[in-house]
């Protein structure tokens, strides 16, 4: 697997790429062959990066109020709870919707890692995306 199994291997990532890359596919293949990676999503509930672009677009053109809805950038009705999907695979996740509960699924995580064992922590966060500057 590694030639330095003591290192711990930590993948952080968006809800957005989860969904938009093979986040089900990775999982299984974790499952599969028993790989001791720690999942981080930061569930914002929308493609920021994308949803950004868009609402700096709409700053150009329109003078005043921005569209809060953008089709096809938020990740809501319904809301996604990424912490069911590694259950189907047989691995162990939580779920974290405040802060002060953050350090404690850090350490179940790092626990499942030194088991050996895969993990994922589902970490709501904001829609910071009105905040974002895009490439534009």
């Amino acid at each position: 697997m590694s030639n330095k199994p003591e290192r711990k291997v930590i993948c952080i990532l968006g809800d957005g790429s989860f969904l938009y890359g093979n986040g089900f596919s990775a999982l299984w293949t974790v499952a599969h062959y028993n790989i001791p990676i720690l999942y981080i999503i930061d569930n914002n509930s929308c493609f920021s990066s994308t949803k950004s672009v868009h609402i700096d677009y709409l700053k150009k053109m329109k003078e005043g109020d921005i569209i809060d809805n953008i089709i096809g950038q938020d990740l809501k009705d319904p809301i996604i709870d990424f912490s069911f999907a590694p259950k189907f695979f047989g691995i162990q996740s939580i779920s974290v919707d405040n802060p002060d509960y953050l350090k404690e699924a850090l350490e179940k995580g790092i626990e499942s890692l030194n088991l050996g064992k895969p993990f994922l922590i589902d970490v709501k966060t904001l829609d910071t995306s009105k905040f974002l500057t895009s490439w534009l």
